[in-house]
């Protein structure tokens, strides 16, 4: 798909229908400087060592490139008899405990922030010396810096009209990124509605505690967000499902994490910001598909969920007029060359990462012209498109985009 040659803000020659090409809407690429501080020494190893792991995974696998890997049909989560995978757990110990949390947000942990884990965890050296050294890890934290620089943008852009900036944070994690610039702020006078929004009691029970070390209060919402009912699905609970989440909560042993499940209503059309940071790429290129949430929300069965198409215009429902919608997508090559993106080949061919979906920008701007085809998204409600890019020295390589779709007022 061409770049648009227009700026941000120049209007439209024509008066666009609902379903016209998304192409023509108003786009910006935007840089970031990122310079990241757990890279050390160990690089010189690190790097030439995946490589060489990565050629022992295509071997196994019968690939010559990583593009081969992308949808691959597996059997299990992660193949111990890869033997790549297994070279990589017995040179370093402690690496397959880590696995064995891949992918929740506690896996991401090791990548983004080994000065404070989550209570309880312990990683071993080997284990922090790959997450701090590894493209992906660097990728992740360069992501993270990038959305606390939008983030910190649009709330003083929200503030700047005297009003209380609300953000929701779907599939949100740990939430670090988000809790961090809202506390900053907070600090300096501007209060901040934040919701976060996760099926994983672990994950909204690590974001409570670094909420309350950063001193930010947040509203925390267990949902299936690709429930296709929406997130309207928690609002008609019955008791005896509320007691149930409720002995979720004790088998976790999580009572610090405090009792209710938030059931209040996350209102459509609301939000300043919506932030989907790290989940859009395990979304399919399809409008729904089936899955099973039996490890999830109980023993329900296969359920159809949505899409990479239909979850977009379900986001962007809950983004208020002039608000944006920021979705996070790991790339699949690198936008200089073509070629695959440094180490993707260890995300999943060694790691194994499950259900990742990489995509350059333009197979993303083709899910949103998707929704628009489909009629899911109004053509018209978008303004503008932002895509903000970093090229990290350490990797010469730009890991992961953040695509900023801007509501029309």
């Amino acid at each position: 798909m061409p770049k648009a040659t227009h700026a941000i803000g120049e209007p439209d020659a024509f008066l666009p229908d609902s379903t016209s090409d998304v192409n023509d809407v108003p786009r910006l690429s935007r840089f970031h400087d990122y310079s990241d501080r757990y890279v050390d020494k160990n690089i010189e190893w690190v790097d030439p060592y995946l490589e060489e792991l990565t050629e022992l995974a295509f071997d196994y696998l019968g690939v010559t490139s990583a593009f081969e890997l992308i949808n691959r049909k597996r059997t299990t989560s992660i193949d111990f008899d890869n033997p790549a995978t297994r070279k990589l757990c017995e040179d370093n110990p402690g690496v397959r405990n880590w696995l064995s949390t891949i992918p929740t947000a506690l896996s991401l942990e090791l990548l983004t922030n080994q000065d404070d884990p989550p209570i309880g965890t312990t990683w071993s050296e080997p284990t922090k010396v790959l997450g701090r050294n590894c493209a992906d890890g660097i990728g992740v934290r360069a992501r993270e810096s990038v959305a606390g620089d939008v983030l910190q943008d649009e709330i003083s852009r929200v503030a700047n009209t005297n009003r209380s900036p609300k953000i929701l944070s779907l599939a949100c994690g740990a939430a670090r990124a988000v809790i961090q610039v809202a506390s900053r702020h907070r600090q300096n006078g501007i209060v901040t509605d934040l919701s976060l929004v996760d099926t994983d009691w672990q994950s909204l029970g690590r974001a409570r505690e670094l909420a309350r070390k950063e001193g930010q209060q947040i509203q925390v919402f267990r949902r299936n967000i690709v429930d296709l009912e929406g997130f309207q699905r928690y609002h008609t609970l019955n008791q005896s499902s509320v007691a149930l989440m409720i002995s979720d909560l004790k088998t976790l042993h999580l009572p610090n994490y405090g009792h209710l499940p938030n059931l209040d209503v996350i209102t459509p059309g609301s939000y300043d910001i919506v932030d989907v940071l790290g989940f859009f790429e395990y979304l399919k290129n399809v409008e729904t598909f089936p899955f099973h949430y039996d490890k999830v929300f109980g023993n329900r069965g296969e359920l159809m969920q949505a899409g990479a198409p239909r979850f977009l215009s379900m986001a962007w429902e809950m983004v208020q007029p002039g608000g944006v919608l920021l979705i996070g997508n790991m790339n699949r090559s690198n936008s200089r060359t073509g070629q695959p993106r440094k180490q993707l080949g260890v995300t999943l061919g060694v790691i194994q990462w499950p259900h990742i979906q990489p995509r350059d920008e333009p197979e993303v701007l083709d899910i949103l012209q998707s929704a628009t085809t489909l009629e899911l998204v109004d053509r018209r409600t978008i303004q503008s498109i932002t895509v903000h890019k970093t090229i990290t020295c350490d990797t010469e390589d730009d890991i992961y985009n953040i695509y900023e779709f801007r509501k029309s007022e």
